[in-house]
């Protein structure tokens, strides 16, 4: 890449997936470009994550033989409600997504490969049962590459970024996502290995990549972006994209601003709302504040982020809750949910008011198995039963240990029970949707149900969690910020990924539906930033 054009500088804070793609596209159009990551490695929580990307009419689906078209794809999205979209953004979503998915893998090492994982809502018009959903192939880092190793942000043993196999390989069932096995050799793959790729697509365009450097305030002109400030001080001159994250790890933002209780962050510990607070200090207007990526989580005490910054959390898969043998109940021991849906509406199931108690009774909540069911799929609590899940010999000893009433527990598990022998839930439909079906064990007549009966039972807690929050600065076709006084363009600035608003409002739309709009809006942010 020759340096004639190179004059505008774009500085990028964050290098998760919005914020390496940015850098990408940036650098690829022309401009000098610097990512600043406020850790001391690169990746955020693309890097713990599965690295999966919803990329609807990508070319792996064509050269499948699976049909789709950005058509059936906004079709698909605007089966929604669509008071919460931000119809301009889902149809730039979906019309660039094929596109994008490309571009990556020109620019960068990156290769994709199809999931069999189905849309979360395949019976709608639109949906696909498989295809839209592409993962990073396995990165074999070579000798020149080697230093990546070091640079990406590695999470704990047993967290999705650090297991050597493919994420479609756990849906599969061949791999259990729980076992704590490294890499081995150079071998990079899920999250780490797309920001790997990324990463060294990247440098070879020339993109400067500093680590240990936080930036927190924007430096404004005659109403315009012109830099940023690091928190030694430095200042940098540049168009600025906000990629930063969320704000899931910051106390005083999420009590201010989501709709609910979230006690169980899975972001890492610098999602803390760096870029959320600059916009705002900037006049930006805000989107999307009261929502996030919302699913179920568990802790293990003890454990702690890569950093020892704050405390881990686990997610609790769909194959966790829609095994037979599993049902979820809330505090009064009643079943509240079907069980076996996506993690992002079940957690939001479990933020529902009772104004009664002037309490969220589902939060937290409880995931109740028998034995059957811990012998078979239990595997994530490791090979003894640990402390830190609930046992007991029979129903009701286990009732008193979860502080429930023991004759509500017996009745919710008695018609829980009769309806599997019936072969339907009465009460929340599991196991009749595709997406219960996809997560259960397909080798039953009812793949996503079946009786708790085999002492001894089990209950673990579960709290609402977040893999990350929705809101920020809201945004143009083009990523470009808009100004809360009068909806334009605030010149200089831009936002992608969970540091700007979603245009999906509450929906999650398929697995990877956070890092797909994060690559497309990512890209956009760095093409406008290097050109406008």
């Amino acid at each position: 890449m020759g340096k004639s054009k190179q004059s505008r500088h774009v500085l990028v804070v964050g290098s998760g997936a919005s914020g390496m793609a940015a850098a990408l596209a940036a650098a690829s159009s022309g401009a000098r470009t610097t990512v600043l990551e406020g850790a001391a490695r690169i990746g955020g929580t693309t890097a713990i994550s599965a690295g999966a990307a919803w990329l609807p009419a990508n070319h792996l689906m064509a050269e499948a033989g699976l049909v789709d078209s950005p058509t059936d794809a906004l079709t698909y999205l605007s089966s929604f409600p669509l008071w919460d979209l931000d119809r301009s953004l889902v149809e730039v979503l979906a019309t660039e997504a094929p596109r994008i998915a490309r571009l990556i893998e020109e620019l960068s090492p990156v290769r994709w490969q199809m999931q069999s994982h189905p849309d979360y809502f395949v019976e709608h018009a639109g949906a696909r049962s498989a295809g839209r959903t592409l993962e990073p192939r396995p990165l074999d880092l070579g000798p020149e590459h080697a230093f990546v190793q070091d640079l990406v942000l590695k999470g704990a043993p047993g967290e999705l970024g650090t297991l050597p196999f493919a994420f479609g390989d756990v849906l599969d069932g061949h791999r259990n996502h729980d076992v704590d096995v490294e890499p081995s050799g150079d071998m990079v793959t899920m999250g780490r290995g797309l920001i790997s790729g990324l990463a060294i697509g990247a440098l070879d365009l020339g993109v400067e990549i500093r680590t240990s450097s936080r930036a927190v305030r924007l430096v404004l002109e005659r109403g315009a972006v012109v830099g940023l400030e690091l928190e030694d001080d430095t200042e940098l001159r540049g168009r600025v994209i906000l990629a930063s994250g969320g704000f899931e790890r910051d106390p005083q933002l999420v009590k201010a601003f989501l709709r609910g209780p979230m006690t169980a962050p899975l972001g890492v510990a610098t999602t803390r709302g760096d870029g959320l607070r600059m916009a705002m200090a900037a006049g930006a207007d805000l989107g999307s504040m009261s929502e996030a990526w919302w699913c179920p989580a568990y802790r293990v005490p003890g454990e702690r982020t890569w950093d020892d910054a704050a405390d881990r959390f686990r997610i609790v898969f769909p194959s966790h809750r829609a095994s037979p043998g599993s049902i979820m109940v809330d505090r009064s021991g009643r079943r509240f949910v079907n069980e076996a849906q996506n993690y992002n509406d079940l957690g939001r199931a479990m933020q529902s008011f009772n104004p009664a108690g002037h309490d969220f009774t589902a939060s937290p909540s409880w995931l109740v198995f028998d034995s059957a069911y811990r012998q078979r799929y239990g595997t994530f609590l490791g090979a003894t039963d640990p402390d830190w899940c609930t046992k007991a010999d029979d129903l009701d000893s286990l009732a008193r240990l979860m502080k429930i009433r023991p004759g509500q527990l017996n009745e919710t598990i008695s018609r829980f029970n009769s309806d599997v022998v019936a072969g339907r839930d009465r009460d929340f439909g599991r196991g009749s949707f595709g997406y219960d079906i996809y997560h259960g064990d397909r080798q039953v007549p009812v793949p996503a149900l079946g009786e708790l009966r085999s002492a001894p039972f089990f209950a673990l807690k579960v709290h609402v969690g977040a893999i990350g929050t929705k809101g920020g600065p809201r945004t143009d076709s083009n990523s470009r910020v808009l100004r809360a006084a009068d909806q334009r363009v605030l010149p200089g600035l831009y936002a992608a990924g969970n540091a700007a608003a979603s245009p999906l409002g509450t929906l999650y739309p398929g697995g990877g539906g956070t890092i797909g709009p994060a690559l497309v809006f990512g890209t956009r942010a760095g093409e406008a930033a290097a050109t406008d």
